[in-house]
């Protein structure tokens, strides 16, 4: 049996209404048709557009990939690569027991102590001479030159010297226009000082953040800086055969430990050290959640050691030595050996 249609005609259910009413029927589905219609090209237009965003995305994304692998394998120095401080650096520093007190006598004597009281034997084998060694002036033709009367023999016969008891050198500069003494720093010399150093003997260069340009002009910001001196000496390397250890001294100002590995072989992460235990313990604490950056061939550097000057229990100065080396930080003697013990006592350390 068929089921017979009912129409709203005139308000009222009946069948069989008259063809007004079954045109209505009829425009009411045709626009029920164009609204189903509607939504489904809709979706459809949405769906594409979803499609069309995540491709460009994922286009750019490896595009983006691709340019940081490029930049990464093109600015990557080969300081790094260049087969020196697989481990941390261990020696001597001159800054915090001489500062500008410094002469090729005293050096040549800490070279000589550290080989006499047992140092050398248990792995410390750099003797870095810090800032203030340098004439104030460039010469004329724009070389850093040694201070001629503290330095008269000349930088090349005293690392002669110390290369000859055994021990590698270290050289001090800056990454502004002047060393934090006032010294000349290597802005814009960069390759003509790092050629001087290499003549000059050296195996390890320190490298300052003082006197810096400002980036508002120069847009290279503390990476390009020291991505200059880091591909100088690697182009002095590879003419020369000296291969450079490159320490990176900018304080942590620009987070240093997360691309302090593509350029040298360690970098300082924070200021200055003092001998207070509360400094010191701040720098364990800052540098406890940084411990990714170290590898070998490179590190966080915790600054020198504050060992043997004073300002130490006997126990603080053994904590902060252990924690020192766990943190694979360079270890770098500071105190005046020519008083000093090769173990200190507590009064000493006081």
């Amino acid at each position: 049996m068929l089921q017979q249609e009912t129409y709203l005609c005139e308000g009222k259910h009946e069948v069989n209404c008259p063809s007004d009413a079954f045109e209505n029927k009829m425009k009411a589905e045709l626009e029920e048709a164009k609204t189903e219609g509607y939504y489904k090209k809709a979706g459809l237009a949405l769906a594409t557009s979803l499609a069309v965003l995540i491709t460009m995305f994922l286009i750019s994304l490896g595009i983006l990939l691709t340019g940081l692998i490029a930049f990464t394998s093109s600015n990557t120095a080969n300081a790094l690569n260049n087969g020196v401080a697989k481990l941390p650096v261990l020696g001597y520093n001159t800054w915090y027991a001489y500062q500008c007190d410094i002469s090729e006598e005293l050096i040549l004597q800490m070279a000589q102590l550290m080989k006499s009281l047992g140092l050398q034997a248990v792995g410390y084998e750099f003797v870095n001479i810090d800032d203030c060694w340098a004439e104030k002036n460039r010469t004329a033709a724009g070389d850093i030159i040694e201070d001629q009367v503290r330095f008269k023999g000349g930088m090349k016969l005293l690392n002669q010297q110390i290369h000859a008891l055994g021990f590698k050198t270290g050289i001090y500069s800056d990454s502004g226009w002047f060393t934090c003494a006032g010294y000349p720093g290597s802005y814009s010399n960069e390759l003509r000082d790092a050629q001087t150093f290499a003549d000059m003997g050296f195996d390890f260069l320190k490298y300052d953040n003082c006197a810096i340009p400002y980036d508002s002009i120069t847009r290279q910001g503390e990476v390009g800086r020291y991505q200059l001196m880091s591909d100088a000496l690697a182009q002095v390397g590879q003419s020369t055969g000296r291969n450079f250890v490159f320490s990176l001294c900018e304080w942590g100002w620009t987070q240093v430990w997360v691309w302090g590995a593509q350029l040298g072989h360690s970098w300082r992460t924070t200021g200055d050290l003092s001998t207070q235990w509360e400094t010191l313990t701040a720098v364990i604490n800052f540098n406890s959640f940084l411990t990714q950056a170290t590898n070998f061939y490179g590190r966080n550097d915790m600054d020198i050691l504050q060992l043997g000057n004073g300002g130490l229990t006997f126990e603080e100065a053994k904590s902060h030595f252990t924690a020192w080396a766990l943190m694979k930080s360079p270890l770098l003697v500071r105190q005046s050996l020519s008083h000093q013990s090769l173990i200190p006592s507590q009064n000493q350390l006081r």
